[in-house]
């Protein structure tokens, strides 16, 4: 994979990864449950899988896979001015409200079992619409590299590990260290609370630039 198209893969997956409800999610449930956090974080990681899987069947049916055709390019383009679009949204909720965008379902963690937190996850990832862009700005990298088909979905497994790691890491980690665990993920969740939407919003502005650009001088 060249340079550019490996960074377009890892601002991807950092701008899912830097996604305050499903993090929060995790280490709440952490506390709440073991088995409801890994079934969330399961739920999280096969949303993204999904949906990552939709956009490579696609792109392979339409013959995009390793090329910089004129609709590869054009998809590219409507990539980036879309990321870039979030990028402003999330800049100006940050700047009037602090952009707590906590789904009124989170509320309902405790209360579920664990088939329903997988639930919920997968459908978060799979129906939010940032998510899904960077996805496919993922995805359209992958496609973009001139790889096998065999590479292009082990390409896809990683980059969803990748971008699952924010919210399976917490689940990790009370498992391996539950006592120093606590205090580090409760300051994990005051700080996405306070500082996510702005990390999201640079990581938005940066990969939409970056796949903009891929798309207008490809």
């Amino acid at each position: 994979v060249t340079e550019p198209l490996f960074i377009e893969v890892l601002l991807a997956a950092l701008g899912i990864a830097v996604n305050p409800p499903a993090v929060i999610a995790a280490i709440l449930l952490v506390a709440s449950s073991g088995r409801k956090a890994l079934a969330f974080a399961g739920g999280w990681a096969f949303g993204l899988f999904i949906v990552g899987s939709i956009v490579m069947v696609a792109g392979d049916a339409f013959g995009q896979s390793g090329g910089s055709s004129v609709p590869m390019l054009v998809l590219k383009v409507a990539v980036g001015i879309t990321l870039l679009g979030l990028a402003g949204m999330k800049w100006r909720s940050h700047r009037t409200s602090g952009d707590k965008e906590l789904p009124g379902w989170m509320s309902r963690l405790y209360n579920i079992s664990a088939s329903r937190a997988f639930l919920a996850a997968a459908l978060f990832a799979a129906l939010n619409p940032k998510t899904i862009a960077f996805i496919a700005a993922g995805v359209l990298a992958i496609l973009g590299a001139s790889l096998t088909v065999e590479t292009e979905w082990a390409a896809l497994v990683a980059f969803v590990l990748l971008a699952s790691l924010s919210v399976t890491a917490p689940v990790a980690f009370s498992v391996f260290a539950p006592r120093r665990s606590e205090e580090v993920l409760a300051l994990a969740e005051r700080w996405l609370g306070d500082n996510s939407a702005l990390v999201a919003a640079a990581v938005l502005l940066v990969l939409g630039l970056v796949v903009l650009c891929s798309g207008a001088y490809g």
